[in-house]
């Protein structure tokens, strides 16, 4: 992963998150569609 400061400059930004964004990878990508279903059906991650 890796940790963008000052990636969002925006006042929505400061306020949500300090202007930070975090990149990762998903290496489980046979699982992808499993994970999106089961967030959005049981908000489970």
């Amino acid at each position: 992963w890796r940790l963008n400061w000052l990636a969002d400059r925006s006042e929505r930004g400061w306020k949500q998150s300090l202007s930070m964004m975090v990149n990762y990878r998903y290496y489980s990508f046979d699982r992808i569609d499993r994970n999106s279903i089961d967030y959005i059906g049981k908000q489970k991650i």
